[in-house]
């Protein structure tokens, strides 16, 4: 599903479920305003509004591969629970070393 067969299922279902879009958006607390750019593929969206919007409208949203992928999602190795990742992921620098021991030797 493309965004704008997204925006063109947000506005089908919100008319065929008898909501106006000042209702759509007062259950995501939103504007009626971005119910409207939405619908009218006029904005890019939050995955977040995008999930409220969808969940308002009795709806969930599935992530699945494509058919034929080439990227083999068993080979992923799923991070362990002590292991930080990601912008929190320290790098092993001399300066943090020589940090560490001094830290430590002042126990």
């Amino acid at each position: 599903m493309n965004k704008e067969e997204i925006c063109q299922f947000v506005f089908s279902t919100r008319t065929k479920k008898g909501l106006s879009q000042a209702g759509l958006a007062n259950e995501i607390k939103k504007r009626r305003q971005a119910v409207f750019e939405i619908e009218k593929n006029m904005v890019d969206f939050r995955i977040g509004v995008l999930l409220d919007v969808v969940h308002a409208l009795g709806y969930k949203i599935d992530i699945v591969p494509i058919k034929d992928t080439p990227f083999d999602f068993t080979k992923v190795k799923p991070a362990q629970p002590d292991e930080p990742v990601g912008p929190f992921k320290k790098a092993k620098t001399k300066k943090n070393e020589k940090s560490n021991r001094r830290n430590s030797s002042k126990k």
